[in-house]
């Protein structure tokens, strides 16, 4: 499975609205970018641990 935008981003939101929040609150491109780096980090790992 490739790690597509639109797969981090649906993850990444399914994390913030568990926290009481989404994905569409945040505008800065920086603040998008660095939770996108981080999701993508870790579905990485986990990736990477599966194997």
């Amino acid at each position: 499975m490739e790690l597509t935008e639109e797969l981090i981003d649906a993850h990444l939101d399914k994390v913030l609205r568990a926290s009481g929040t989404a994905l569409y609150n945040y505008s800065m491109a920086s603040t998008i970018a660095a939770m996108r780096k981080a999701m993508r980090d870790a579905m990485l790992a986990a990736r990477t641990k599966e194997s």
